[in-house]
């Protein structure tokens, strides 16, 4: 299946700022919920902790584990973005395929819409 990446905040917004607008914190708390994730290895138990240590806020670890995804996929699209690149099939995202479709999806099975402008 073939993606259009610039119609669709999954591939264009960065998902720091959007973690700050649905949870009502710093953007700088994602980027440090990320670079635990990533470069030091923490597990996903330990984020949720970690958040509800800094913000006094609960989110499950299937929505921290969830935006951990948003964030390497906006990463994988950024990375051919800049190099012109605006349709992509789905297998570029790897182990993350069948997230992208679901996340792309999402929308058209809860709003029953039939305009799916970021899937060809």
């Amino acid at each position: 299946m073939l993606i259009h990446l610039n119609k669709s905040q999954l591939f264009t917004v960065n998902p720091a700022i959007r973690f700050s607008r649905e949870y009502a914190v710093s953007p700088k708390i994602f980027d440090e919920l990320h670079r635990r994730w990533g470069i030091e290895d923490f597990d996903i138990d330990s984020l949720c902790g970690y958040l509800l240590y800094k913000t006094n806020k609960r989110i499950t670890p299937d929505r921290i584990r969830s935006w951990m995804i948003k964030s390497e996929v906006y990463d994988r699209a950024q990375n051919v973005m800049k190099h012109g690149v605006r349709v992509v099939k789905t297998e570029y995202f790897g182990v993350y395929e069948d997230f992208v479709i679901k996340e792309l999806a999402q929308n058209l099975k809860s709003t029953r819409a039939l305009d799916a402008r970021s899937i060809v």
